[in-house]
């Protein structure tokens, strides 16, 4: 095997997993600005870097759109 000279971003993305168990807590302002910034930043597989973020802080309305959905 031929070492890359970006092994450890290889790695990083080899080693990647989403584990989803979320909870009501809500995040802080700073954590929540990096990771919309992080999303933005990620490449797509058609580079075209578009970006639709809709942010629902109330509970009763995300139900609502969990059942349109």
């Amino acid at each position: 095997m031929t070492v890359l000279p970006s092994k450890p971003a290889l790695e990083t993305a080899l080693n990647h997993r989403s584990i989803r168990k979320f909870t009501g807590e809500p995040i802080a302002p700073e954590m929540f600005e990096a990771v919309l910034a992080a999303g933005q930043a990620a490449s797509t597989s058609s580079f075209m870097q578009l970006v639709h973020i809709v942010r629902v802080t109330d509970a009763e309305k995300r139900k609502q759109l969990r059942a349109v959905g």
